[in-house]
Order: C-alpha cells, then structure tokens, then sequence
C-alpha cells in the first residue's frame, strides 16, 4: 500500500493511516499468538519503563518552571521541555536542580546557524539532547553542522520520512538519538526496520512518543522490545477520560507495559460512545 500511494506523499496524513493499519495488524498477530506485543517481538521487559514527562509549551518561564517541579514532585526522574528560548530552559533547570535530566524539543524552528547559536547559549544548562532544532528538518546535512559545532547532542526523527530517511541521517552524521515515531512513520514494521539501521550504525534508539491512542500502546511494546533502557516518553497532561484507561498514565514516572495480547487491551467501546460527536448543535440568538 505504501508503494500504490506513494504519489500522494511519502509522509503526512496517508501515511499515518497506514501506520495505523499496520499497528492493527500486529495487535491482530499478537492475539492469535496469544503473547502482548513486546513478547511477540521477542522481549521478555520488566513489568515498567522508566517515564519522562513531555511538557506542553508554556512560553512564560514561571509556568515552565512550575510545571517541571509538578513533575518531578510526581516521581518523574527526566523532564522534556517544549520551548523555544533560553530564560525558559532556564527556569526549569532552577526548579529541577542540577541532578535530574532535562531535554529540549523546539520542533523544527531555526535555520542552521541560529541552532548552532542557540545550542551553545543552551550549553550551561546540562540538557540530555537538543531535539529538530533545524527547519526544514530533512536538512540532514545542515543538522550534522549543528551537531557537530553546537556542543549538545542532538535528536531528531519524528518527522522523518521512512527507513531511508532514517538512514540518510545516519550517513550524515546528524544525530546522537534516533526517534522513529510509530504512528508517523508507516507503523511497527518500519520501526523494526529502523531499529536495525540504528544499532548498524551505533546511534542510540529513543522511540518518540506523543500519543494516548493505540499509538502510545504501540509505543510501549516497541520501548520495551526494543530500548528497555531508554526512558519513555509521555506527554504531561491529565486526559478526562481515555479508552484505555490506567494504561495511559505513568504514576511514580512508571509507565506500565500491558500484558495482554497484542496491544494489550482493546479501547473501552463506552468512553468512545461518551466523547464521539453527536447531533449538531443549534445556537439561538
């Protein structure tokens, strides 16, 4: 299917879907086989994963640093800021302290040379990796300057299109982490794929997570299988309901693995019922 619709893009909205598809697919095989997903894949993961927790963008640097101390105070070891400017990072480096591990996700704002200037202004604040500094972020070459003269390893992968993508960054010398994101990418298969290339090439795998659908089940199983190591990301907001329930949430930054077959459970078919789209509504003046 990848190959009958590669016209309409080799990333975007079509592939998304077939990412889903896909990750259907896996949840269908792992129940046959009777085994969750990760075991499926050959892992035999703790019941957890260590969980970072990925703030919003707050933009103003007393709600940032408020919002990393509600982290940390809820057991979270590593913290994800969304920001875009120093006196932000700075602030949450002051309400974490110098001991715990704090990344930056800019999300593909800067040219080269505006990364490079900003990685060095962001070097006294200890930063575990800088993340898509550079725009477009197919620039792999421009990242590679950025990692090589900015001081601060670099994450990228999101945004990538595909397992060649993934290796033209590799070849480029770009980056330190590799962030296949399942539900962007074409699914569990491809990050299969990507895994592989990565540990060819000795760049560190931090699968990318910013989901609360079958996404971030998916994205656990592949952590577990794949990066037990690496933290697991999830985005730091409480949902007023969710189909999937405790599964989606990482309390003492503990995310736990379901061990169901396949996903690990199916979505809760009355929270859905709940939050789908009802009849319009008329407004009278």
């Amino acid at each position: 299917m990848l190959q009958q619709f590669h016209l309409y893009g080799r990333n975007g909205p079509l592939v998304y879907a077939l990412a889903a598809l896909d990750i259907a697919l896996w949840d269908i095989a792992g129940k046959v086989a009777g085994l969750p997903l990760c075991r499926l894949l050959g892992a035999s993961p703790a019941a957890t994963l260590d969980a970072y927790a990925s703030l919003l963008r707050y933009g103003e640097p007393r709600l940032v640093g408020e919002a990393a101390a509600r982290a940390a105070a809820q057991g979270y070891t590593a913290v994800k800021l969304h920001e875009i400017d120093v006196p932000q990072v700075a602030a949450a480096r002051h309400a974490l302290g110098a001991g715990m591990r704090l990344m930056l996700d800019v999300n593909c704002p800067w040219t080269v040379q505006h990364s490079i200037d900003m990685a060095r202004r962001l070097g006294d604040y200890g930063l575990d990796w800088l993340e898509e500094p550079v725009f477009p972020p197919e620039d792999h070459a421009g990242l590679a300057r950025v990692r090589r003269e900015g001081g601060i390893r670099i994450s990228a992968g999101e945004n990538a299109a595909g397992l060649h993508d993934f290796h033209s960054l590799f070849q480029s010398g770009a980056v330190d982490n590799a962030q296949p994101s399942v539900t962007k990418l074409g699914g569990i298969t491809e990050v299969l794929k990507i895994a592989a290339l990565a540990e060819a090439h000795s760049v560190r795998l931090v699968p990318h997570c910013a989901y609360f659908g079958p996404g971030y089940l998916a994205s656990l199983h592949l952590n577990a299988a794949l990066a037990p190591d690496v933290p697991f990301e999830r985005i730091f907001v409480d949902l007023e309901a969710s189909p999937y329930h405790e599964l989606i949430t990482a309390p003492g930054g503990k995310a736990r693995i379901p061990d169901g077959p396949g996903l690990g459970r199916d979505p809760d078919a009355e929270v859905m019922r709940r939050f789908r789209l009802g009849e319009p509504t008329v407004l009278r003046a």
